[in-house]
């Protein structure tokens, strides 16, 4: 599970490096620090 974490955050990053010059800034939402402890690693969640 640390693996796929680490390799969806590392495609991210790649993601935005490649797309950096293209953001509209004005439609950028940020994240807060906790938002990090929120993350899901499943590949399929069930909406209750």
């Amino acid at each position: 599970m640390d693996e796929q974490l680490v390799g969806r955050a590392a495609s991210y990053v790649r993601y935005l490096r490649d797309n950096k010059q293209c953001f509209n800034f004005r439609h950028t939402v940020l994240m807060d620090e906790p938002a990090v402890y929120f993350e899901d690693a499943r590949e399929q969640t069930v909406e209750i």
